[in-house]
C-alpha cells in the first residue's frame, strides 16, 4: 500500500511532466468548419483518486486495477455516420476533435493519463510524432485498447481495431502504445487541449497511439465498421491493459 501511496503523490506532483516539443512541429490549427478549440487556460484541478481497497483506485469514473496492470473508463458511442473519417478512437467529453472520434469518456485528459502512469506505463515523450501523419513507428509501453457493451441482455467486448475499416477493409494490425501526449512550451497539456486520449493518425496529442499508425497520409481512409461498432450514444466501458513484457 506504502508503494501505490507512493506512486500516486509522484504522479499528481509531476503532472504534466515536462515534455517539450518545438514550437514548430505543433499542429496545425483546425480547418475553419471544425469546432473551436478549447481554451488553454482551462485547468480542472488536481484530480481526486479514492482508495477503494485491494490495489483499486477511482480517478473521477476511471477504476484503476493494479494487480491486473489495468483501468475501465465508461463512455458512449459518438453520432459518426459509417462514411465520415476517424482519427480517433477514444477522446474526453466535448473534445475538439469529437466530430473525427467514435469514443467519448466521461474523463478528461489528465485523469485518464493518471490512470496509465498508475498501471505501470512509462512516459516516453520523445517517441511522440514529429507532425500530424507522421509515417514514422512510434515505440512505447504496449497496451491493449479494449471496448464492451450490452445489447439485448448480451455483452460483448472487442479491440478497438475491430470497430473500424481502413480503406473499407478490416485491419488486423491492433498496435497500441502509450506515450503520454505532450506538454506544450507555455506548460499546457496538449491531450487536455485537443481531448484526445486514443488515435492512430500519429498526432501529437493523443495520449495512446497506434505504433504503425492507420490511414497515414490518406485522410477519410478509416471509418467506423457498422456491422461491428453499435449505434450512437450506446453506453460502453473502455479498458486500457498492460501488455505483458511491456
Amino acid at each position: 500500500m506504502r508503494c501505490a501511496i507512493a506512486t500516486i503523490v509522484v504522479v499528481l506532483a509531476a503532472l504534466p511532466a515536462a515534455a517539450q516539443i518545438p514550437r514548430g512541429d505543433l499542429p496545425l490549427p483546425p480547418a475553419a468548419d471544425a469546432p473551436p478549440p478549447a481554451p488553454e487556460n482551462r485547468v480542472p484541478p488536481p484530480p481526486s483518486i479514492r482508495d477503494l481497497g485491494e490495489e483499486r483506485y477511482a480517478i473521477g469514473d476511471i477504476v484503476v486495477d493494479r494487480k491486473t496492470s489495468s483501468f475501465t473508463a465508461p463512455g458512449r458511442i459518438l453520432d459518426i455516420a459509417s462514411d465520415l473519417p476517424l482519427e480517433f478512437i477514444v477522446a474526453a467529453r466535448q473534445a475538439t476533435k469529437s466530430y473525427e472520434t467514435l469514443i467519448e469518456l466521461s474523463s478528461d485528459a489528465y485523469q485518464f493519463n493518471i490512470a496509465c502512469i498508475l498501471i505501470g506505463l512509462t512516459r516516453r515523450p520523445d517517441q511522440q510524432p514529429r507532425r500530424h501523419f507522421d509515417p514514422t513507428p512510434v515505440e512505447g509501453d504496449g497496451v491493449d485498447v479494449l471496448v464492451e457493451w450490452s445489447k439485448d441482455g448480451t455483452t460483448r467486448r472487442v479491440n478497438a481495431a475491430e470497430l473500424i475499416r481502413v480503406g473499407g477493409q478490416k485491419t488486423a494490425r491492433d498496435e497500441w502504445v502509450y506515450t503520454g501526449s505532450a506538454v506544450l512550451p507555455n506548460g499546457h497539456y496538449l491531450a487536455h487541449i485537443s481531448g484526445t486520449m486514443v488515435g492512430f493518425v500519429h498526432d501529437q496529442a493523443s495520449i495512446i497511439q497506434h505504433r504503425t499508425g492507420l490511414g497515414l497520409g490518406t485522410y477519410g481512409a478509416v471509418t467506423l465498421d457498422p456491422a461491428v461498432s453499435p449505434p450512437k450514444d450506446t453506453p460502453v466501458i473502455v479498458t486500457i491493459r498492460k501488455r505483458t513484457g511491456s
